[in-house]
C-alpha cells in the first residue's frame, strides 16, 4: 500500500504512542500531544514529525492541520486518541474541554483542511450492557458514566460530519500490556492475587465481566482500519475487541492459578447486598484517607451483568481477528510472573496509568 500521511492525536498516551510507533514505520505519521514524547519513545517513531499542541485550542488545531496539508500534502487519516478519563461520576471540566470540544475541533479542522478519513476511539463501555444479548456495531451508545457520555456524544459528532469528513468509530475494549496497565484488572489482580482475607471474595455468581485486547491487537486493528479505510462507508462502526467477554468467574481462577499456584482456586461467593456494603465502605475510607480506590459507586449497577461482544460485522470489514495466544487468559500467567518477581516496577506502571502520567514503553519491555 502506498504510503499515507497519517496524523494521530494523543500520541504520546498509552494507545496512541503504540499506534504511533507502529504505523510511521512505513507511513507520514505526524504525532500530536499536549506533552512531550518519552525518550523511548521518540527512539522507537524517528521517522514521525512531532507537534506539542492541546487539541482544546482550536486555533492551534486548526494551524497545525493547515500547517501539516501546505507542507506535506493532503492528509490521508487522522486518528484520534486525545481524551481524558477518569472512575467518578462527576462530569469533570476535562470532559467537556477534552474529550467534547477537543474533538469538535479535531473534526472540524480535518474537515476544513480534506482530510480523506478520521478514526475516532471510543470505547466499549459507551454501550450499556445488553440483557441476554450481545454488543454489537449497531448498539447505540447510551453509556451513562461521564466517561461513556463523553465517547457517545464524540459518536455523534463523527456521524454528524461524516458527509464532509468520512468515519470511523472504533469502540475499544480494556486494553492490556504485558505489565497490565489496565487499572481495572490491576484492581483485581491485587485484590485476588495477594493474601487478605478478602483474596478470595467475588461478587454475587461471578458473572460480571468485559472484553479485554492486547495493545498489540489493538495496533493491528487500528493498522487493517488504516490500510482499509477507503473501501469501508462513510460512516462506519467498528469493534476493537475479542468475541464475547471474560467472566469475574474465570478472571479468579486465572488470577489466583498464575498468583497463587492453585491448581483448583475456589472462590466464596458474596451476596450482591454484601458486596454493595463492602464497596461503599471500601470507598468511604478512601475519601476519608485521602487515597481514593479505583472501585466506584456506579460500579454496583454491572454486578452480573457483562459486557459482551460480538464483533462478526468487524471481522468481515477488516479481514481481522485477535492474534491467538495474545487473549487476557493466555497472557496472565506472563503478567502474573512480572506481579510476583518485579513487583516494584510492575506498581510503578501501573500507578502511572492509574494517575494519567503514562510514559511509554514498548509491549515486550
Amino acid at each position: 500500500m502506498d504510503r499515507q500521511l497519517i496524523v494521530v492525536t494523543g500520541a504520546a498516551g498509552f494507545l496512541g504512542s503504540a499506534v504511533t510507533a507502529d504505523l510511521c514505520r512505513d507511513h507520514r505519521v505526524v504525532a500530536v500531544d499536549r506533552r512531550r514524547p518519552a525518550p523511548a519513545l521518540r527512539r522507537m517513531s524517528e521517522a514521525a514529525v512531532w507537534w506539542q499542541v492541546d487539541i482544546a485550542d482550536r486555533r492551534a488545531v486548526g494551524s497545525l492541520m493547515r500547517r501539516v496539508s501546505e507542507a506535506l500534502g493532503r492528509i490521508d487519516l487522522v486518528i484520534h486518541f486525545a481524551a481524558f478519563y477518569h472512575f467518578g461520576t462527576d462530569w469533570r471540566p476535562e470532559y467537556q474541554r477534552v474529550n467534547v470540544l477537543g474533538t469538535r475541533h479535531v473534526l472540524e479542522s480535518a474537515a476544513a483542511c480534506g482530510v480523506r478519513r478520521v478514526i475516532f476511539a471510543s470505547s466499549v463501555a459507551a454501550v450499556e450492557p445488553q440483557a441476554g444479548g450481545a454488543i454489537t456495531e449497531r448498539t447505540p451508545a447510551e453509556g451513562r458514566i461521564p466517561y461513556a457520555r463523553s465517547k457517545a456524544l464524540g459518536e455523534r459528532m463523527v456521524r454528524a460530519i461524516s458527509g464532509r469528513l468520512p468515519g470511523i468509530v472504533l469502540r475499544i475494549a480494556g486494553v492490556f500490556s504485558g505489565w497490565c496497565e489496565l487499572p481495572p484488572l490491576a484492581s483485581l489482580m491485587r485484590l485476588w492475587g495477594g493474601r487478605s482475607a478478602a483474596a478470595r471474595l467475588v461478587a454475587a455468581r461471578g458473572e460480571t465481566g468485559m472484553p479485554y485486547i492486547h495493545r498489540q491487537d489493538l495496533v493491528r486493528i487500528v493498522r487493517a482500519c488504516a490500510e482499509r479505510h477507503a473501501r469501508l462507508p462513510a460512516y462506519e462502526v467498528l469493534l476493537a475487541s475479542p468475541h464475547g467477554t471474560v467472566r469475574h468467574r474465570e478472571l479468579f481462577a486465572a488470577i489466583r492459578r498464575a498468583c497463587r499456584g492453585e491448581q483448583a482456586p475456589r472462590p466464596i461467593p458474596v451476596s450482591p447486598t454484601t458486596a454493595r456494603l463492602g464497596l461503599l465502605l471500601r470507598w468511604g475510607l478512601g475519601l476519608f484517607t485521602g487515597c481514593e480506590p479505583y472501585e466506584q459507586p456506579w460500579m454496583l449497577r454491572y454486578i452480573d451483568r457483562p459486557w459482551v461482544t460480538d464483533t462478526r460485522h468487524t471481522r468481515r470489514m477488516l479481514q481481522w481477528d485477535c492474534t491467538p495466544g495474545l487473549g487476557l487468559l493466555d497472557c496472565l500467567p506472563a503478567m502474573a510472573e512480572r506481579f510476583r518477581l518485579d513487583r516494584h516496577r510492575w506498581e510503578r506502571l501501573n500507578r502511572m496509568r492509574e494517575q494519567r502520567r503514562y510514559q511509554f514503553h514498548p509491549d515486550d519491555d
